[in-house]
């Protein structure tokens, strides 16, 4: 389609963008202890999602509400497909990272144009609390 084709023409410009808006999250979130998804400095990171483990002092559940009631967009940051019942059924055994990233993840929101700052305020101030 157009659309597909014109994204196409910005794409290198769009994976950059959505790179510093990461790198801007990283920036500010890490020294609340806030720990990014590892993406080795050799790849070339197509930034679809921004994605943090958060700290053991934070509910991650409580931050995805806080955000959403701040009109943030957030989720989990994956899903422990050994958790699913059709795995757990087939293999019967959870496999604990996974189990433990599905708990203590979050995805913030990365998307073009998007200035994080806002961002990184509200969860300053939810922190703080």
């Amino acid at each position: 389609s157009l659309m597909g084709v014109i994204q196409l023409k910005k794409i290198d410009q769009i994976i950059i963008d959505r790179n510093n808006i990461r790198d801007m999250y990283i920036d500010e979130l890490s020294n609340l202890g806030f720990v990014p998804q590892n993406i080795d400095n050799n790849v070339l990171f197509n930034c679809q999602s921004v994605v943090f483990k958060v700290p053991t002092a934070i509910s991650r559940n409580k931050l995805i509400f806080f955000l959403r009631s701040r009109n943030i967009e957030s989720t989990l940051g994956t899903y422990s497909m050994s958790s699913n019942s059709y795995y757990l059924k087939k293999y019967n055994k959870v496999c604990p990272s996974s189990r433990y990233l599905e708990k203590n993840t979050i995805t913030l929101p990365c998307y073009e144009g998007l200035d994080p700052s806002h961002i990184i305020d509200e969860i300053n101030s939810f922190h703080c609390q």
